[in-house]
């Protein structure tokens, strides 16, 4: 476990705001996550302002759970999630398909590579796409200047 007396208030704040990010990633309100890895609402609501320590249980479940790197939850460093470069690019598509088909587009497969590229990079940056993003990504799925 971590304990408080040996993570600084700054480290654990740190912390809580990367809990925050994946709780905000994945849509889930602050009960709805804790429920989903076994804390109370309180103890989560704790972790995420950084008044708690963080059990490394905790960072199990959410390994386990949500696939959540403990190595980036402690330091900020590298990739949020462990997910395969295959995973991503194939769940990237899955939404660009979508968004294409409810936009009334057909996506050409010679900006599959480009799109693919925003779209990794938004999903990397865990963070909604932005409004000229997504008229971009659109764009690009219908091969429109």
């Amino acid at each position: 476990m971590l304990r408080a007396n040996n993570v600084s208030a700054s480290l654990r704040e740190e912390i809580g705001g990367r809990l925050a990010k994946i709780r905000e990633h994945f849509h889930f309100s602050q009960s709805e996550l804790a429920e989903k890895i076994g804390v109370s609402s309180r103890s989560y609501q704790n972790y995420e302002q950084g008044k708690r320590e963080l059990p490394s249980s905790l960072l199990f479940n959410l390994q386990e759970s949500l696939g959540v790197s403990s190595h980036w939850l402690l330091t900020g460093q590298d990739g949020p999630l462990h997910r395969s470069p295959a995973k991503i690019a194939r769940e990237a598509m899955e939404d660009i398909a979508v968004v294409a088909q409810t936009a009334g587009l057909s996506p050409s497969l010679s900006k599959i590579p480009e799109v693919l590229e925003i779209a990794i990079e938004q999903e990397m940056a865990m963070r909604p796409m932005k409004p000229d993003e997504v008229e971009r990504l659109l764009r690009l799925a219908s091969d429109k200047k």
